[in-house]
């Protein structure tokens, strides 16, 4: 097993949603290692154990990142309804969540990554936002 260091691409696992994604590792410490994950622009501290190199070394049983190993785009023959589509990427939403400030609705992805980015809703402009104050799961969409 090879050592981790600075600048290492990963597939690291998010302590919050236990969820598998992309990432870059910023820095190396005691508890593990400091992982941006790539797609999202976020950053956690990850314990080696729960970083791998490649999709292959994720356990079967465990949920993966859409972005992780493919890429995410929707067929154009392939119309979504209005009802489904991400606010941002207008694609069927993934993993969809509703705004806490209206009817509208994003990708999990789309809309952590534009939060973690701009820290500003895209639908009422409010600022300094985050994905725990201005995201609600739908369980409906889910």
């Amino acid at each position: 097993r090879q050592a981790w260091k600075v600048g290492d691409v990963c597939i690291a696992r998010w302590a919050e949603d236990k969820v598998w994604y992309n990432g870059e590792i910023l820095e190396k410490g005691e508890a593990g290692c400091l992982v941006r994950f790539s797609d999202y622009g976020n950053e956690e501290t990850v314990r080696e154990g729960d970083m791998v190199r490649k999709v292959g070394d994720i356990p079967s049983d465990n949920d993966i990142d859409e972005y992780v190993g493919t890429e995410a785009t929707q067929p154009e023959n392939n119309p979504v309804p209005a009802s489904l589509q991400c606010s941002l990427c207008s694609n069927l939403c993934r993993r969809a969540m509703r705004l806490l400030c209206g009817p509208a609705i994003a990708c999990w992805g789309c809309a952590v990554k534009e939060i973690n980015t701009t820290r500003t809703c895209w639908q009422c402009g409010e600022k300094e936002i985050s994905t725990e104050t201005h995201l609600l799961q739908d369980a409906v969409l889910r």
